[in-house]
């Protein structure tokens, strides 16, 4: 198990034979691999990738920092860039990221759980 730019990496390689992606979907750059929620239906690993900004930090110089990385991801050669390497741009709103963030927080959270490595 690896991030997709690992998955991308050691695929590529022939170093180990890659079987799925813990991606909701279906990678662009591998579409012939199947995602675990194919067979598992709600099935998710994934990484982020985000910008983070000290408490306080005023809301204006939040938005510019979203606004302008997200303009970055989209344009062609930065977005071919992140897509070569296994990063799919999504260039979201600092609400939307927050949001990303915190149901991960809850989901390894309940496998936490699950697994006995935390007590309610």
């Amino acid at each position: 198990m690896g991030t997709s730019v690992e998955l991308l990496q050691q695929g590529n390689s022939g170093n180990v034979r890659v079987v799925a992606t813990g991606t909701p979907t279906r990678m662009p750059q591998l579409p012939d691999l199947p995602a675990i929620a194919e067979f598992y239906p709600g099935f998710h690993a994934h990484s982020l990738n985000g910008l983070f900004a000290p408490r306080g930090t005023p809301q204006e110089i939040v938005d510019t920092l979203a606004r302008l990385s997200a303009e970055a991801v989209r344009t062609p050669a930065i977005r071919e860039r992140l897509l070569r390497i296994g990063v799919t741009p999504a260039g979201s709103t600092s609400e939307e990221y927050r949001a990303m963030l915190q149901a991960d927080q809850k989901d390894y959270r309940a496998a936490a759980l699950a697994a006995g490595l935390l007590k309610e």
